[in-house]
């Protein structure tokens, strides 16, 4: 907090202020209404009804429990809630995706990690219809996350070839064959990486380096920033930084790449330049349509330029937009699938494939099962036959819906989402929105 810019602590104020200037609004009305009306018989009307929908029976006993805030004991088809988070994270430490090659790559590779923006969110602006969405030969619609936070979510993203680890885990050591970017520059790739933001916050820029991305940041080549993050730092256009670093790729007779991109051009708090008394809540929008365009616009530009290249979009975690019972709108400390569940799509441009295709991914999915599928891409002969799609997507890895932070879980509990809150007790989560 100490590091927000006072028009962002503001913003957050405000948006504190209005639960409890309708609690107020809502007390002064009873008081007027009270002059009239005698209470007594609504209050004695409104406990029956809570007593009687309390009381009714339920056919499985772990759902009463659940809707009681209960502690859940074990059933006969299900463990305690944290004996099953064991078990999922003991399970999950075994699986893992090879990215070793037996030639050389056969095409750039681009992972463009965004901030700030999931399917929620989409849903809340309209933009789940954008054009760009088409683009995509592959697209996953139940993408977990499993963070909402920016760190850990490039932690997870950068550890993707490696089963889900827990919140915990993720800032022990892991073998090299863990991180993606090591595995990369060991089959012939060169790492690179580019931000649109300077990555001090929080230590993001550390934390990429420190999971086999040791390189140094690429230059902003004179783009002048458009917008201010909400700790005053500036943020470089999305456009404009990744035009400039693809025409300065084409000119380069290297080696394949493999960048990195990150993008903070969502996150909840940024002022735009040309529009500093509008809070970030009523530009989001805005800045979403932007950064979607801007996208759009690139992924045109390398289509035409006829280089072999791979894309993978996928969010670090959504915005928060819609808020919920637990939490004002743009708070993340629960994360709630509304947050977690994210966009996540792969591009694939100047390669040969035997049709054209635009394949949903429907199963719950994770990291892992993303970099099963740049695995299988890579692997391919495209000598020999030209690239199914269809068999590139065929049975990828699921991860059931699991997500933390600090002290917090998230777990889909037999279809039941569930959350762990700082003292340890397990909850029904409830989603509802926020007013």
């Amino acid at each position: 907090l100490s590091q927000f810019e006072f028009g962002y602590l503001m913003e957050l104020a405000a948006r504190l202020a209005v639960p409890v200037l309708w609690t107020i609004a809502a007390l002064c009305a009873l008081l007027l209404i009270k002059r009239w009306l005698r209470l007594e018989p609504w209050v004695f009307i409104g406990l029956a009804v809570v007593a009687w929908l309390q009381w009714q029976p339920q056919s499985d006993q772990n759902a009463n429990q659940l809707a009681l805030n209960l502690p859940i004991t074990e059933s006969a088809d299900l463990p305690p809630p944290d004996q099953w988070l064991e078990q999922f994270l003991a399970e999950e430490s075994t699986r893992q995706v090879s990215l070793q090659l037996n030639g050389g790559p056969p095409f750039d590779l681009m992972v463009l990690q965004l901030c700030s923006i999931s399917n929620d969110d989409l849903v809340l602006t309209g933009l789940d219809t954008h054009p760009l969405w088409a683009r995509f030969q592959w697209r996953f619609s139940h993408f977990n996350s499993a963070a909402s936070y920016s760190g850990p979510a490039a932690i997870r993203l950068l550890r993707g070839p490696c089963g889900q680890p827990s919140h915990n885990d993720l800032y022990d050591p892991v073998p090299g064959s863990c991180l993606l970017y090591s595995t990369l520059a060991q089959s012939g790739y060169r790492p690179h990486l580019l931000l649109n933001h300077d990555g001090k916050f929080g230590g993001f820029l550390n934390a990429v380096r420190g999971n086999g991305l040791a390189v140094r940041a690429e230059p902003t080549r004179g783009v002048q920033p458009v917008m201010h993050q909400f700790d005053g730092s500036p943020v470089w256009p999305d456009g404009e930084l990744l035009a400039g670093w693809w025409a300065h790729r084409q000119r380069s007779v290297a080696e394949p790449v493999a960048l990195f991109y990150n993008s903070v051009s969502l996150h909840d708090g940024n002022r735009l330049l040309d529009q500093p008394r509008r809070d970030s809540s009523e530009t989001y929008a805005q800045r979403q349509k932007s950064l979607l365009d801007d996208l759009n616009d690139f992924l045109k530009t390398v289509e035409n330029s006829g280089r072999a290249t791979v894309i993978v979009v996928v969010a670090e975690h959504g915005s928060g937009l819609r808020g919920d019972a637990h939490q004002i709108a743009g708070m993340r400390e629960i994360p709630t699938p509304e947050i977690t569940q994210v966009p996540a799509m792969v591009f694939a441009s100047g390669l040969p494939l035997s049709h054209e295709a635009a394949i949903t991914i429907d199963q719950a999915t994770s990291y892992l099962a993303l970099s099963e599928l740049i695995q299988r891409l890579l692997r391919h002969d495209y000598d020999r036959e030209p690239l199914d799609p269809e068999a590139v997507a065929r049975d990828l890895p699921s991860t059931t819906a699991v997500s933390e932070n600090a002290g917090i879980a998230v777990i889909d509990y037999a279809g039941e989402p569930l959350f762990r809150d700082g003292s340890g007790r397990w909850k029904r989560l409830n989603t509802g929105d926020a007013d």
